[in-house]
């Protein structure tokens, strides 16, 4: 049994591009907006189960924290920005307000609640790679990410 973990998917931006296009700005969650967190690409947690699914068989159980590479929100914004062509400012959307924008976007009140929380846990430092966890990392690059998101 292998639990293959991502902390963040890098594709969770692709909620807010609407507003970097249109506005220049990309509303986050997370805060510190300076703090680099563990990023997935889809892609390449994809790969990574591949591999495993093709590797050398294991007995037990094998937990794996997988990361394409390391952002903040603030290096997400101005990789986005340069990748479209603008500064791009990053704000951190007030815990009070997130709840309400999850459920405007169709959450039910119990999972904004639960998303809430967990953001609560990444931003609070909570949300990390256990200490014998393995840890793999993806080939995607930031720059790479952004452009594929951005296209």
């Amino acid at each position: 049994l292998a639990f293959l973990r991502a902390n963040y998917f890098f594709e969770n931006w692709n909620n807010v591009l609407g507003a970097v296009r249109a506005n220049a700005v990309l509303p986050t969650f997370l805060d510190p907006l300076t703090r680099a967190i563990p990023m997935a690409v889809v892609k390449d947690i994809g790969m990574a189960g591949a591999d495993l699914l093709r590797g050398p068989a294991w007995t037990g159980q094998r937990t794996i924290d997988f990361a394409s590479f390391d952002a903040s929100p603030a290096d997400v914004a101005a990789t986005l920005g340069s990748v479209l062509g603008k500064t791009v400012k990053t704000v951190a959307v007030p815990r009070e307000q997130q709840a309400g924008i999850l459920q405007s976007g169709g959450f039910r009140p119990e999972i904004a609640a639960a998303f809430v929380q967990m953001y609560e846990g990444i931003n609070g430092g909570v949300a990390v790679a256990a200490a014998d966890s393995e840890r793999r990392r993806g080939t995607t690059t930031l720059a790479a990410a952004a452009r594929a998101l951005a296209a």
